[in-house]
């Protein structure tokens, strides 16, 4: 499956411009996954926060609120299988199992 796009495919997808897209990546929030590419989910889950709580981003950071926003849409408490899949995005991005956990601890406390 492929968990790449390019900027203007998924500003389609989660309603905002291209330009907001790369300015994720040029702020530090969104880790490039190619030339011209970003990951899908990240974005999708990045998408939602900065939406629903965008002062949050700024205080608590981009990793914390991608947590923050997939907690909203995983079984309470997540599952194994659903921690896995996290820590498979955070990976993607340039994290560790470490830090998906950290940014998890951190977003249950914001809920």
């Amino acid at each position: 499956m492929t968990t790449n796009l390019t900027a203007p495919d998924i500003a389609e997808i989660v309603g905002l411009t291209p330009r907001r897209i790369r300015q994720w990546a040029e702020d530090g929030q969104l880790k490039r996954q190619g030339v011209g590419l970003y990951d899908v989910g990240w974005c999708m889950y990045l998408a939602i926060a900065n939406k629903a709580a965008p002062q949050q981003i700024k205080k608590h950071g981009a990793s914390v609120m991608v947590a923050w926003s997939w907690l909203s849409g995983v079984a309470n408490p997540p599952t194994p299988a659903d921690r896995t899949a996290l820590v498979g995005l955070f990976k993607r991005n340039g994290f560790t199992a470490d830090d998906a956990a950290q940014a998890i601890g951190t977003a249950l406390a914001l809920i």
